[in-house]
């Protein structure tokens, strides 16, 4: 009877232990038999299995070497191709290993950059190890959670396809460098900003003394729903309105910046007042809020574009003279609550329900609900109450109806477009999808694109495409057009015979020919 998982490990460690004490002129056996039971703690039996006891003995005495002398608060980081002569094992994939003070989104940060750089990840090692080291940043002990003395590291080892070119993986570090300080400035910043934004709701009223009663305390109850685990904090900075040489300019305020938004060498301090403020000035009567998406996409915790809440602030005249502007992600809790319990999304949903009509607890009512949980939720926020009643009526009027509908929503600012696109689930597949993201992508001069599929019970599959169009672009497009391309688009060569046969024969007969 073959021992149990537990004990094979155990074994295995063992032996793991017993090999690294026996390499010649190895002095650091008690600091390798714990940093061993450490780093494999969370390793699955079969991916350790996959190299011989040598092997791994020979990782664990490279790693000792690697993180034998650290400050508190620096980032190591390697990326190389181990051979036998150098590091005393080989490996078909390229290695990635750094060492930080153990904090929130590094895997997921590392991980993001090498997404975008479009490597394949094939191993992840994230142990967290707590360390003594002494006034050097020497290491000087391997210890456990009772340890009060001790600081916890995490230690992460990535594998990735195999890269040769010295320039490539000169720039797998620098990226991986320029995220994990992002990581590092966000999250010290964490607490900071929280209390900007917590600040930030008590003076919004003097911000913006003529905005609309009952709006500025949705406003408010917004920005608290924020720090209730809704958003996750990445960085803040102030502007203010001045006068330019062309007009205005919008500045940064010094000493402002928080977490990635922290001022640097080379920053632009200013520049014209034309886009986002600009055309918040025409917009901010009824909200002193602007909810919408950056152009830069996130290099923490997930990948996609980064969320921008600016906060408005008026003079006595109406006109906008500054912003406070928080950069983050909402969270996963965000997206899933109800409409009815998302400040500013609920108000602009019941405003809907009663421009249409529609009579609480009656089925179109219900369908109207169920609509508003299923749309995306960064539409809900970002769409006007006009937008959101074309888009929910027309989702509405189609039902489970088998025909293809187009929704297009122009974000309010230029910046991109966010298509709907409703399609009978039976003709969805990967090849339609690339179809229909083409015709969007070309009709309205797209430079990036960004997609999203849910298909549900619903006899509907639903695409969001989210296109970027490129900088000075003349957008000009006929959704009822465009619809009628994707419908011709995915067209099979059955539905193209059942139409021929309805054409010459009349529906009922046609349709008959065609079963």
């Amino acid at each position: 009877m073959s021992a149990l998982p537990e004990q094979q490990k155990l074994d295995l460690l063992e032996q793991i232990g017993q090999a690294l004490e026996s390499r010649p002129g190895f002095r650091q056996t008690k600091l390798a038999r714990g940093y061993l039971a450490a780093y494999f703690r969370r390793v699955p039996l079969e991916e350790m299995s996959r190299e011989n006891p040598e092997v791994l003995a020979s990782i664990i005495a490279s790693q000792l070497k690697f993180i034998a002398r650290r400050a508190i608060g620096e980032t190591l980081i390697r990326v190389y191709n181990p051979n036998r002569r150098k590091h005393g094992w080989e490996s078909e994939h390229t290695i990635i290993e750094m060492v930080n003070d153990d904090k929130p989104f590094l895997v997921d940060s590392a991980t993001l950059a090498l997404a975008e750089m479009n490597f394949d990840v094939h191993l992840i090692v994230h142990p967290v190890i707590r360390v003594r080291r002494n006034k050097n940043g020497r290491l000087t002990a391997i210890t456990n959670r009772d340890d009060d003395k001790a600081i916890a590291e995490s230690v992460v080892q990535i594998q990735i396809n195999r890269q040769t070119q010295p320039d490539v993986l000169e720039e797998i570090e620098q990226r991986l460098r320029e995220a994990l300080e992002d990581v590092n400035v966000a999250v010290a910043d964490w607490r900071a900003m929280v209390k900007v934004a917590t600040e930030t709701r008590e003076l919004m009223p003097q911000w913006a003394p003529k905005a609309d009663a009952d709006m500025m305390q949705e406003c408010q109850q917004f920005m608290s729903w924020l720090t209730d685990d809704h958003f996750i904090f990445l960085g803040v900075r102030d502007y203010k309105v001045v006068k330019g040489d062309k007009g205005h300019d919008l500045a940064v305020v010094p000493g402002s910046g928080l977490g990635i938004l922290r001022e640097s060498e080379g920053d632009v301090t200013r520049r014209p007042l034309t886009s986002v403020a600009e055309e918040a000035r025409k917009h901010s009567k009824d909200i002193p809020l602007i909810i919408t998406k950056t152009n830069a996409r996130s290099t923490v915790h997930r990948v996609g574009y980064l969320d921008y809440i600016g906060v408005l602030t008026f003079d006595s005249r109406g006109r906008t003279i500054g912003e406070r502007r928080f950069l983050g992600l909402f969270t996963s809790s965000a997206y899933s609550l109800s409409v009815l319990d998302t400040p500013l999304i609920r108000g602009k949903a019941q405003q809907v329900l009663d421009q249409v009509g529609l009579h609480p607890g009656s089925h179109a009512w219900k369908s109207m609900m169920h609509i508003f949980e299923t749309l995306p939720r960064d539409d809900m926020f970002q769409a006007s109450t006009d937008e959101l009643a074309e888009l929910a009526v027309g989702v509405l009027n189609l039902q489970e109806r088998r025909r293809v509908r187009l929704f297009i929503r122009r974000e309010r600012y230029g910046r991109f477009y966010s298509c709907l696109v409703y399609i009978p689930r039976e003709r969805f597949n990967t090849e339609n999808r690339e179809k229909i993201q083409s015709i969007l992508k070309r009709a309205l001069k797209g430079r990036r694109l960004d997609y999203v599929v849910n298909i549900s019970e619903s006899m509907l599959a639903r695409l969001q495409v989210i296109i970027r169009p490129k900088p000075g672009s003349d957008v000009q497009f006929d959704v009822a057009l465009l619809e009628q391309k994707i419908v011709d688009a995915v067209r099979s060569w059955g539905d193209e015979l059942t139409s021929i046969l309805v054409q010459k024969h009349g529906e009922e007969a046609g349709l008959n020919l065609a079963k």
